[in-house]
């Protein structure tokens, strides 16, 4: 484990890799076929080795052996040598004395250190294999090959979760270095059939959800959003291993109720807010802003107004006043970015503790006097400066005019100051570039809000106040890259960093502002820019929802004001929803696969379709305003959207017709192409005469608790059976506590019957089959909806909800074609006619026996017809044993027929 990068001063130690390989040492044979011939060349083989030889053998294979690989010491194809035979002997020796050690304890432990020493030596050896094997280019693709196979073995399914965790990410360790400078080397060389060792992720469950390293930063002070966040957005195990053990600084923040996409620490309650003083401060005075000179400046002009750092006294209220002036090209500004929780906002007052301003104008001061004397570049005027509590008026008239030009504010800033807490008290000198980067871009609270986001997209200049400089990552950056030059580990922190300040990059201003092309990269795709907005939107928050809208607009350069103007109740739902208009205008459509991947929709006509929001912390259901909304009664989720989910609904391709936004006359909604099913419930013929409420659910009640989990329906035309499924319990079970399932199972009923019941339900099916339910099999995402007008051209739907829809395997084939004959055999008998009878009785002794007659008749049944195709079927497709508990599926599953009607593959829908 020392083989990975970990900041000077860690969080908490890293464990060493214990050595169980005993005598058993490296024989310098062929690698790739190593495993053949100690018999264990499949993974089944080796997976029935005991714990201790199977990691024995690993170390033997994938840690010295692959060492050995990379120093040109073994035996190569057609009984080739790179290094004289015992001269390699000598050189393997020496490196397992080198690199195993006895620590206090008298155990044995492996050690990276040497191998890391060893990187020179690699590359001269890599031109000697070259001269061998007939090329640079052969080399490098022998060696990919010896990486793939030693990733494919170490994250095997039946190998993977028995390793030692210690012992598996050394071997990791070793894997992802040797996969980067080979990656190096293929870049280097100039490789046309390029070696594909980069992309193996050599981090695959180091940060597992629930495991030892969660709870070690959880226990450091880290939120579990934060965590999150790390797991899906990095990709090297050294930054996963890095930023594991960076310390956490600055106030400590309670995240105790935070989950996994929302941070509750820094959310904040307006109506209790109070600005905070400076760290020395005992207490002060808050000194106002000139707000007649702030209105003056936002209505007279078509500027904004930035502070002089002067102050007057106002004698009509008897103050000292922070004065302002408009802003003009030769007066030069530097605009203050921060997080509110930090202190410096102020949501009733255009004013601040007189020790913030002072704070802020000193640290200006200073930027003045060294960033720009350091560039060689010097400003003629002092700096001026811009802050969103004191130029930005609390008042909504000030404020709405205020907004429409905030996006100028940033753009026209000589530079962006970033003040968080979690950094501005650490000095900078000496430290790592490494982790100046990740405090201050991936691991800052600034960098989980919203509003900073286009406050670091829209700037010209961005600097990161830490206690004794600013700093920049135009020069932190490149001093990482060049260390990785020496150091290829760095090169893998340097492509997660990189992927976290692109998302910047993208949005920056160019020449034409007001426009998508304005954002695009030459080549790049509008889509892509959707991408990359909910790529970066997807693990920020903010505290007042209807600000959402005006960071998006601001960000793809629409009017924000038209937005801003939509105030008051239910503005949040009214702003997304001109964005939503917007977007569909600029784009000429909206991406069709939208609709799919949406768990929380506007509930506004016309819009029901679209997110509410593109932050992932935005999971609990607002208040809506219409009761027949399906999500009305839900309760509080986390979302199973992750940022895979989130990001394929806005891919299209070239061919792809965008769907079109209807957004006056009788019905409005979202127009698009997509195939289909019409679906129908229909009663057993035994039942048709029954009371109508009875037809469906004739055995209702013979279960204490009938959980919908999935039905099954049959094509008729087609014979064929698929099974649908709620899309967000399914994707949640796996991590759901029994608590949390049994929540939900309450709370949302049977969403699927009810929709079927109505006789007019209906699936959109997703046009595209690279679905992101591509893991399971023969399944897709598809949108539950209600039919409410349809003609010879159209469906006019309503949106439910989106669900899975799975092929039917031959065992659940059986078992529904099985229990379907015996429903409807039960459904004509005399015992679900006395059932029915008794409804109106529930809790009498009359009741009670004939319950107990059905629960008795309906194991009977199932019993009867143990043959051995129906019991295997179950076994697999249900997981029940037939004599016990099968016979629950006549109620829970087949209480009625489900039929799916195919509909055109270019049905026309109109969806709300």
């Amino acid at each position: 484990m020392d083989l990975l990068l970990t900041p000077a001063n860690p969080a908490f130690p890293t464990d060493d890799a214990p050595y169980l390989a005993g005598d058993r040492q490296w024989e310098r044979g062929c690698f790739l076929t190593y495993a053949d011939s100690c018999q264990l060349s499949t993974i089944a083989s080796l997976a029935t080795l005991p714990s201790e030889e199977l990691h024995g053998f690993l170390q033997t294979w994938l840690f010295f052996g692959l060492l050995s690989e990379a120093l040109g010491l073994n035996e190569q194809e057609g009984g080739k040598h790179i290094v004289d035979p015992s001269q390699a002997k000598a050189e393997l020796e020496h490196l397992y004395k080198e690199s195993i050690v006895v620590k206090e304890d008298g155990r044995r432990y492996i050690t990276g250190a040497k191998a890391f020493a060893l990187g020179t030596l690699m590359k001269e050896r890599m031109r000697a294999a070259a001269k061998i094997v007939g090329g640079i280019g052969p080399r490098l693709m022998y060696l990919d090959d010896c990486l793939r196979l030693a990733f494919q073995r170490i994250f095997a399914a039946n190998i993977t979760d028995r390793l030692d965790y210690n012992i598996k990410y050394s071997l990791a360790a070793l894997g992802e270095l040797l996969s980067t400078a080979v990656s190096r080397a293929k870049t280097s060389a100039q490789i046309p059939q390029a070696p594909q060792a980069i992309s193996y992720p050599w981090s695959r469950q180091y940060l597992v959800a629930g495991g030892w390293l969660e709870g070690q930063m959880l226990a450091h002070g880290w939120c579990l959003s934060e965590i999150e966040k790390a797991r899906t957005q990095f990709l090297g195990l050294n930054t996963m291993h890095y930023v594991s053990r960076l310390k956490k600084l600055g106030p400590w923040r309670d995240h105790s109720r935070c989950h996994k996409y929302r941070c509750s620490a820094f959310q904040i309650r307006m109506d209790g807010y109070q600005p905070a003083h400076a760290a020395q401060c005992r207490g002060c005075d808050p000194l106002d802003v000139d707000i007649d000179g702030v209105m003056n400046v936002l209505e007279k002009t078509q500027s904004f107004p930035v502070l002089t750092g002067e102050t007057t006294w106002n004698e009509l209220y008897e103050r000292d006043e922070a004065q302002v002036e408009a802003f003009e090209p030769d007066k030069p500004y530097v605009a203050i970015s921060h997080v509110w929780a930090d202190g410096l906002g102020n949501p009733t007052a255009n004013a601040l503790p007189r020790c913030q301003v002072e704070r802020v104008i000193n640290l200006i001061s200073k930027f003045h006097m060294t960033v720009d004397s350091g560039r060689g570049e010097r400003s003629p005027a002092p700096y001026r400066a811009w802050i969103d509590t004191l130029c930005c008026p609390v008042d909504w008239d000030g404020k709405s005019i205020a907004l429409e030009r905030i996006a100028d504010v940033y753009r026209k800033a000589a530079h962006i100051l970033v003040l968080d807490a979690s950094f501005t008290s650490y000095p900078s000198e000496a430290v790592d570039p490494a982790e100046l980067l990740f405090r201050a871009v991936s691991c800052s609270a600034w960098m989980r809000r919203l509003w900073t986001f286009q406050e670091g997209a829209l700037p010209r200049s961005l600097f990161y106040q830490f206690a004794d400089r600013a700093v920049t990552s135009d020069v932190l950056f490149p001093k990482l890259y060049e260390a990785s030059s020496k150091d290829v580990r760095y090169f893998r922190l340097c492509m997660d960093l990189w992927n976290e300040l692109s998302t910047f990059a993208k949005f920056a201003p160019h020449k034409e502002p007001g426009t998508l092309a304005h954002m695009l990269d030459p080549g790049q795709q509008p889509q892509d820019i959707l991408l990359k907005l909910q790529w970066a939107l997807n693990f920020r928050s903010l505290s007042v929802p209807k600000d959402e809208p005006l960071c998006i607009a601001t960000l793809l350069g629409f009017k924000i004001g038209l937005v801003a103007k939509e105030d008051g109740e239910h503005a949040a739902q009214k702003r997304m929803a001109m964005v939503w208009g917007m977007l569909a205008k600029r784009l000429g459509g909206i991406p069709p696969r939208l609709i799919f991947y949406v768990e929380n929709p506007l509930n506004i006509e016309g819009f029901r379709w679209a997110p509410r929001s593109l932050l992932a912390a935005d999971v609990q259901q607002s208040t809506v305003d219409d009761a027949s909304d399906p999500y009305a009664e839900r309760p509080f989720f986390e979302s199973a959207l992750d940022l895979n989910h989130r990001t394929i609904r806005f891919e299209w391709g070239p061919d792809t017709k965008l769907s079109q936004l209807i957004s006056e006359g009788e019905n409005k909604g979202l127009r698009g192409s997509y195939r289909g099913f019409r679906v129908y419930s229909r009663p057993y013929p035994g039942v048709t005469t029954a009371p109508e409420q009875y037809r469906l659910h004739s055995w209702d009640g013979v279960l204490a608790n009938n959980i919908e989990d999935r039905l099954l329906a049959k094509e008729e035309e087609t014979g064929r059976w698929f099974v649908i499924a709620e899309y967000h319990r399914s994707l949640k079970l796996a991590t759901w506590t029994d608590e949390e399932r049994a929540t939900w199972d309450r709370t949302a009923g049977t969403p699927l019957c009810k929709a079927m019941h109505t006789g007019r339900c209906a699936m959109i099916r997703d046009n595209a089959r690279d679905s992101v339910m591509g893991n399971r099999q023969n399944s897709e995402v598809c949108l539950m909806v209600i039919v409410e007008q349809e003609d010879e051209t159209e469906l006019v739907v309503r949106r439910q909800f989106s669900v899975i829809l799975s092929e039917a395997t031959e065992a659940d084939t059986i078992v529904a074609e099985t229990m379907t004959e015996l429903a409807a055999e039960l459904a004509s008998e005399q015992v679900t006619a006395d059932f029915i009878a008794v409804q109106d009785q529930i809790g009498s002794d009359e009741y009670a026996s004939v319950k107990k007659r059905l629960r008795e008749r309906m194991i009977e049944l199932v019993a009867e017809e143990a043959r051995p195709d129906f019991v295997d079927a179950a076994k697999e497709s249900e997981s029940q044993d037939i004599q016990e508990y099968m016979w629950a599926c006549l109620a829970k599953r087949f209480s009625h027929q489900i039929i799916l009607e195919r509909t055109p593959d270019d049905q026309l829908w109109l969806v709300d």
